[in-house]
């Protein structure tokens, strides 16, 4: 099946649960996607990147993937969770690039995630990749 006519029926099916008739403007406005986007995968038969099959998974299934040709995401994806959580992209990258920094550092020291010496690196990490963790208020710094 062609990625085009999958969205179609897929606009078919959120139509029909509609109190009342919907544009394909409007069913791109559902999928957050703008209706320029939408145009280009019906009219030009371009294809979502596997970011854009995971944030439209959310509305339209898993079966995007299959559609794709991409592979479904595993559980542990920690790239899908925090996509499927609603962030963008960009973090998306920016965090996991922190995330393979500290966790190679730590892993090359051999300090748990869980003592202060780590909550350091990782807040330099995340820093360095342009992300600031801030503490609470009620929080202490151990």
């Amino acid at each position: 099946m062609k990625f085009s006519d999958f969205l179609i029926n897929k606009f078919r099916e959120w139509n029909s649960t509609q109190d009342e008739e919907k544009t394909l403007k409007d069913f791109s406005l559902y999928l957050n996607v703008p209706p320029t986007t939408m145009s280009s995968w019906l009219n030009a038969g371009i294809k979502p990147r596997l970011d854009g099959a995971a944030l439209l998974s959310k509305k339209l299934g898993l079966e995007v993937y299959d559609v794709l040709n991409y592979r479904r995401p595993d559980g542990d994806d920690p790239r899908v969770t925090l996509l499927n959580a609603g962030l963008p992209v960009e973090l998306v990258d920016r965090v996991l690039a922190a995330r393979a920094e500290y966790s190679a550092e730590l892993s090359q020291r051999g300090i748990k995630t869980d003592s202060p010496e780590a909550r350091e690196i990782i807040k330099s990490a995340l820093s360095r990749s342009g992300i600031q963790l801030t503490e609470n208020e009620g929080e202490q710094s151990s």
